[in-house]
C-alpha cells in the first residue's frame, strides 16, 4: 500500500497526530475490563503484525529508529534503549 498520492509527509504525520489523538481519547473512555498486555497477542494471526508493519514502512518512510531513556536506574545512569517508531504503531 502506497502513501495517498498529493499528501505530503508533514501532512500524513499530522493525520497520524490526530488519529493517535482519537484513539487515546477513546481508550480514556473505555471501561476497566481487567485485560493485561499478554491478553491482546493470542489469537492474532502471527503475519498480521508485519502486513500493519508494512503498511507504516510505506507511508511513513522517515520513521524508524529512535532512542530513548530506560526509567532511572542509579546503578546504570545512563542506560538507554533503541525503540522502532514503526513498530510502535504497528503494536497499536
Amino acid at each position: 500500500m502506497r502513501p495517498p498520492k498529493g499528501m505530503s509527509a508533514e501532512d500524513r504525520r499530522k493525520q497520524l497526530l490526530l488519529m493517535l489523538s482519537r484513539l487515546e481519547v477513546a481508550c480514556l473512555e473505555l471501561p476497566d475490563i481487567g485485560l493485561d498486555d499478554a491478553d491482546d497477542v493470542d489469537g492474532v494471526r502471527p503475519n498480521t503484525h508485519y502486513e500493519r508493519r508494512a503498511v507504516i514502512e510505506n507511508a511513513f518512510p522517515e520513521l524508524g529508529l529512535y532512542q530513548s531513556v530506560r526509567p532511572f536506574n542509579p546503578d546504570n545512569p545512563q542506560d538507554t534503549v533503541v525503540g522502532d517508531a514503526i513498530d510502535d504503531l504497528a503494536e497499536i
